[in-house]
């Protein structure tokens, strides 16, 4: 019985959720993450969230379908146009997490032979770095024996494709705590803008449950948030992306589509487009070292080997990739020092509106 489970198809689960968990997925994404936008001039208008969010994150995964890196189709030859993780099964992990291991050392000589070593020495790390390409899985017996992978895919790029859970599932539950853990110090910023700043506060403690309010709308923002992150890592195996933070980039662009199309409503009445420049760059700051933790975690085995977690994502991804997410990293922060000082300088207007639901990330003039 033992030799026959190779040949056993896998479960639909190993490389994401079916149709009617990623719909459930999409929904919860609308409905609890997104912004809840659409008042104008006190009127209510939900159904903007809606209509905004649901088509964008649904090209987000059609985009994946044809760009994640799991569904990229293998090249002419033995099992010409199957998608990849028909060949790569997430079941042959250790094996994959070998191969990658050795691609990085690899890849690591042959930076040092840039220091003026021989070219045979080179040659010969490129034919070693060329088997890699061609997949050799653990059971001589799979029909995608040594078949080759796609261009700008390695083993690298696949076992971060796979996350760090064995299931869609877990990769939700470990991207969720990783992004609670990073929405508490978010939330601070935010309570700060939102309900602290200026006369904010005096106006909040003058209302009759404005404190429990305010613990409310915290608790609300961290959740909020990590379920962020929770669909991230659900949907993780199919983003489009090689990369953690190229995968976040994608939620977050969908998250936004909502905020771009109230912002057409905010600007022709005249209103104030408030604190959501600020919840923008903390989700994308959220998304983006939720998605570094998640290729991190990964490769989690192999931290004894180096004396930081910053080594081994450089050795993860490399020094022209590394060096692209550090701008990418560097860029957000400075937008969100900017957002700061400015919020630091203007005083809110304390306005009337109708309450909006906790699960929502608010927005104050």
């Amino acid at each position: 019985m033992s030799g026959t489970n190779h040949t056993v198809p896998r479960r639909r689960g190993d490389r994401g959720p079916s149709p009617p968990e990623r719909t459930a997925l999409v929904l919860f994404y609308i409905v609890i993450v997104m912004p809840f936008i659409g008042w104008y001039a006190g009127v209510q208008l939900p159904v903007l969230t809606l209509a905004a969010g649901w088509p964008a994150l649904s090209g987000l995964l059609a985009l994946g379908r044809r760009r994640a890196v799991l569904e990229r189709k293998l090249p002419p030859g033995v099992g010409s146009g199957a998608p990849l993780h028909e060949a790569v099964r997430e079941s042959d992990r250790q094996h994959l997490m070998q191969a990658a291991r050795r691609h990085r050392d690899l890849h690591a000589q042959l930076r040092r032979l840039e220091q003026g070593q021989q070219d045979g020495e080179r040659r010969q790390l490129e034919r070693a770095l060329d088997r890699l390409q061609r997949w050799r899985p653990p059971q001589p017996a799979t029909p995608h024996q040594r078949v080759r992978m796609p261009d700008g895919v390695g083993p690298v790029e696949l076992a971060l494709a796979w996350g760090p859970g064995t299931t869609w599932w877990e990769n939700g539950c470990r991207a969720s705590r990783y992004a609670a853990g990073l929405a508490v110090p978010a939330t601070a910023v935010t309570t700060w803008a939102n309900n602290i700043r200026g006369p904010l506060w005096s106006e909040m403690y003058a209302q009759p449950y404005g404190v429990a309010n305010l613990v409310t709308s915290a608790a609300a923002s961290v959740i909020v948030w990590a379920g962020a992150g929770f669909i991230l890592g659900a949907l993780w195996r199919q983003l489009p992306g090689r990369r953690g933070p190229a995968r976040a980039f994608g939620l977050w662009a969908v998250y936004t589509v909502p905020w771009l199309v109230d912002s057409i409503g905010v600007a022709a009445l005249g209103q104030s487009h408030g604190t959501r420049a600020l919840d923008l760059a903390l989700t994308l700051l959220i998304l983006t070292l939720t998605g570094i933790a998640m290729d991190i975690d990964t490769f989690r085995r192999e931290r004894h080997y180096w004396p930081t977690r910053a080594g081994l994502l450089l050795s993860l991804y490399q020094l022209r990739t590394a060096s692209v997410h550090i701008a990418f990293f560097v860029a957000q922060l400075v937008a969100l020092v900017t957002i700061w000082q400015q919020l630091k300088g203007n005083t809110p207007t304390v306005v009337l509106e109708t309450p909006r639901p906790p699960g929502g990330h608010g927005s104050t003039p």
